[in-house]
Parts: structure tokens; sequence; C-alpha cells
């Protein structure tokens, strides 16, 4: 996968986005996050929970009212992004969400 490291299971990460959606009140939120910005134990916790999401991915379900997590991340090798169900998020997904400060957001931002 793009930006995984051979002899980790961190990715080698530049940016990421992380967008939470839906709901009954259609719920759009969101945060970004550049590896520049952090000192290096910050981004290597980062690229630590990365990896652990990228092996965890699966698509997330489609139904009414559903509330959904979608992580787009960018590397140096290309970018990637996973769709997850907020009600079953993996556990990386979850640490990650809460080291983030998720802000309301405008569709189609």
């Amino acid at each position: 996968m793009p930006g995984k490291r051979l002899d980790s299971d961190s990715v080698d990460w530049q940016r990421l986005r992380l967008t939470e959606q839906g709901g009954f009140a259609g719920l759009l939120r969101g945060a970004e996050l550049r590896a520049a910005d952090l000192d290096t134990r910050q981004a290597g916790r980062i690229a630590k929970l990365l990896g652990q999401a990228q092996g965890a991915a699966r698509q997330a379900p489609d139904y009414p009212d559903g509330q959904t997590l979608s992580l787009e991340v960018q590397t140096a090798a290309g970018p990637w992004s996973a769709k997850f169900d907020c009600a079953d998020l993996p556990e990386a997904l979850d640490e990650l969400k809460s080291l983030l400060t998720l802000k309301p957001m405008k569709p189609g931002s």
C-alpha cells in the first residue's frame, strides 16, 4: 500500500484529512493535519495509527442515517483513502479521532 514502510507497521505520511459525516442530523465535520507541523514523537505516533488503520480498512456499509468516517492520507508514494462505519471503528481509528479536533465543515469543502 502507498506509504507503507517495509520494516514496520507505520505509514510515512505527509498530510491527512479525517471527515465524519452522516447520521440523522447530517453531521459534517473534519480535521486536516500535516506531519511537518508536528514534533517527531507526535508524527511517529500518528504514523503507527495510520499503519494499523490501513491494515483494518474495510468498506463502510451504506444505509440510511449511517455515520461514516473517511480517512484520506497523502504519502510520498501517493495518496490512499478508506471509509469506516462510525459504529464499528477499528481501535486505531478511534484513537486517531481522539487526537484530532473535528470541526464543523461546509458541504463541498
